[in-house]
């Protein structure tokens, strides 16, 4: 984990996804990629996380009392969702459909901010053959959605400042300007 750790991790995505295909249908749902980890008997959905893209230029907000300094970045993250084993193309067809209702956009939102789908691709099939010779029926699809990860920064800056000619401040109650104190007056000085 890098020193500066954003918002949202890919971690809280994967874990409000599989809260949210748990949600709607009625198989085992895993992460792809893990080491030494067999696939799961019976139907199943592997979510792979395939990318993030920037949407917008970061956006960056100040806190003088925290002196802190907060960018957020709107990004694309995208999914890989394969759907193995009996009733796939069935289970594909209601993750994908209800991703795309305000059933995907309400689940999210009560569950992780700044984290909403935006739409899934169609599915297609791709069949598998298996370690014994035998064909596996798998629909693969993605689902995309935005999200919009904060990372913190510590940042200083000025809770109040000082203007005024140096050595002589300006103030609330400062009536004329008072003398450089020996510096160049800039105005007399372009004017040369």
């Amino acid at each position: 984990m890098p020193a500066v750790a954003p918002s949202i991790t890919e971690d809280d995505i994967i874990v409000a996804l599989g809260a949210y295909l748990h949600s709607i249908v009625d198989c085992e749902v895993v992460r792809a990629q893990g080491n030494r980890v067999p696939m799961p008997e019976g139907p199943c959905i592997v979510v792979t996380p395939l990318h993030q893209s920037p949407l917008a230029t970061n956006v960056s907000t100040y806190d003088p009392n925290a002196q802190t300094r907060a960018v957020r970045r709107s990004t694309e993250w995208r999914a890989q969702l394969d759907c193995y084993g009996a009733g796939s193309s069935e289970r594909a067809a209601v993750v994908s459909t209800l991703f795309r209702d305000t059933y995907g956009c309400e689940f999210f939102a009560e569950r992780i901010a700044g984290v909403q789908p935006l739409y899934a691709t169609d599915a297609r099939q791709g069949p598998l053959v298996d370690g014994s010779k035998q064909y596996e029926d798998r629909w693969t699809f993605e689902l995309v959605m935005q999200i919009n990860p904060t990372v913190t920064l510590k940042q200083e800056s000025a809770l109040s400042l000082e203007i005024g000619t140096a050595g002589n401040p300006v103030t609330a109650e400062t009536t004329t300007l008072q003398g450089w104190n020996g510096l160049i007056d800039v105005d007399k000085f372009l004017r040369q």
